[in-house]
């Protein structure tokens, strides 16, 4: 599907990956996708940089601003209430996150909602670990791997090794846990030995605004007009974020998308009984590695 949609993207044996990653260890290798244009970006910084793009464009953004309420007229949306006064508006877009399922809750709307804490470790890399730094995302091990800076490696875990951790995300430990440092290290050490000297240089954790089938809420909310939802992204929002900024606002502003269909996001399929299926994790019900070159 994605040679068919242009892109670059082809599927590795065991001796073409072996020849491009020599220091990676694969006697659990299955198959491989190897995407050579793929990449990873600083999230502070692009948000930022969204924001100014937004202002150059003549949208107001307002900093550390806080939505107290949202007004309503019959059943349709009126305005917000924040701590510097109240906006007069026909639409909201809950695109808040961890915190989302409490700005449904100002207009009585029960988002299925639940922010999880995960957690991220920062190895740096021994001098003899020489092969081309990839982004890897390796199924067998439940982990991701990137470079981070010059000489780091930043280790994260897929979307289940961490789930039950349910937060507030005000109050949750930003920090990592005791033993979430040996569950990384025996993984990146595996995947590749010449990490056995590699040091341990901190960690941290996040949120995800994880919904009950892992995939977003997108699209308004029957209850409320003009209150849509463009959240709940289990850990994958950031990489969507250009393509379904320009869906949203054509769904807004036209009341439909000409391209995809965002019906099977539709924030109301909680109630209905049609959660969506979860992307599978591996390739034929086998073991899948995916070396991506950044």
């Amino acid at each position: 599907m994605q040679t068919g949609l242009g892109v670059n993207v082809r599927m590795l044996t065991h001796e073409e990956l072996q020849e491009l990653q020599p220091q990676t260890n694969l006697e659990d290798f299955e198959s491989g996708s190897y995407h050579p244009e793929s990449g990873y970006a600083n999230p502070v910084a692009t948000t930022n940089l969204f924001a100014d793009g937004a202002r150059r464009l003549g949208a107001q953004v307002f900093d550390e601003t806080e939505v107290r309420a949202i007004e309503v007229e019959g059943d349709k949306i009126a305005g917000v209430v924040t701590d510097r006064g109240v906006i007069s508006t026909p639409i909201v877009i809950n695109a808040a996150g961890a915190w989302g399922d409490r700005i449904g809750k100002m207009l009585g709307v029960e988002l299925p909602l639940r922010p999880t804490r995960h957690q991220i470790c920062l190895f740096k890399r021994p001098y003899d670990f020489w092969q081309p730094q990839m982004i890897y995302a390796d199924g067998p091990l439940r982990t991701y791997y990137r470079p981070e800076g010059a000489d780091m490696l930043l280790a994260g875990a897929a979307n289940d090794v961490f789930s039950r951790d349910e937060v507030d995300p005000d109050t949750y430990d930003e920090e990592t846990d005791p033993e979430t440092l040996p569950w990384f290290l025996s993984r990146i050490q595996h995947r590749f030995p010449v990490m056995k000297t590699a040091s341990y240089r901190g960690g941290y954790s996040g949120v995800y605004d994880t919904t009950p089938d892992e995939q977003p809420m997108i699209g308004p909310v029957p209850e409320v007009r003009g209150f849509y939802c463009l959240m709940g992204w289990s850990g994958h929002g950031f990489k969507h974020s250009p393509a379904i900024g320009e869906l949203m606002a054509e769904l807004v502003t036209e009341g439909r998308t000409s391209e995809v269909d965002l019906s099977i996001f539709s924030p109301s399929r909680f109630k209905d009984g049609k959660l969506s299926t979860p992307a599978p994790t591996s390739l034929c019900g086998r073991p899948a590695f995916s070396p991506l070159c950044c």
